[in-house]
Order: structure tokens, then C-alpha cells, then sequence
């Protein structure tokens, strides 16, 4: 997969990743250090505020992770572009590409 940002291209390879010992699950519901509302002010979450705001207008002011567990639990497919948002907003590089 090649991404480019500016004048520079990016290539990443496929890689299998093999984890021994521990088990990692749900690591998204650990993510308490904001609220859905303040993760939603942020650009990259954008194209997701209205709708989160339209459907869970009670959840503004959870902690992000515990949203996300219940949001799992109830409606498995929308919560895939918030987790890709979110997953890519991690591993992105600050220069806002």
C-alpha cells in the first residue's frame, strides 16, 4: 500500500504479526483520558461528530473507552469507521497529511 502526503510517498509492506502470551481485547475501552465530546472536537473525528452527536446525545460526556465498549456491544458495524478514525489518527504522522 503506498500513501502519499505532500511530496513524499510512503510504501508499507505486509507484515504478520504473531503475539505469544498475552491477549489483547477490546483495548479501545481502555481509552478514558477523554470524553466522546472532547475526542469529537478534534479535526480528525470530524466527519464523525454529527452523527454521533444526532445518535447518542446521552453519551456526550462518557469517557470515550466506555462508550465505545457499549457502542460494541449494541451496533458492531458503525463503530468501524470510528475505530479506523481513530486507529489511523494514532499512527498518523503530525504533519496533518
Amino acid at each position: 500500500m503506498k500513501l502519499r502526503c505532500g511530496d513524499r510517498e510512503y510504501e508499507f509492506i505486509q507484515v504478520a504479526l504473531v503475539f505469544e502470551g498475552n491477549s489483547y481485547q477490546d483495548v479501545f475501552s481502555h481509552k478514558n483520558n477523554k470524553t466522546v465530546a472532547q475526542t469529537l472536537k478534534h479535526r480528525r473525528y470530524a466527519k464523525l461528530k454529527e452523527e454521533v452527536e444526532r445518535r447518542y446525545p446521552g453519551s456526550l460526556e462518557k469517557p470515550l473507552g466506555k462508550f465505545l465498549a457499549q457502542l460494541k456491544k449494541l451496533e458492531m458495524d458503525s463503530i468501524g469507521d470510528f475505530l479506523i478514525s481513530m486507529a489511523i489518527s494514532l499512527i498518523q504522522p503530525s504533519t496533518g497529511c
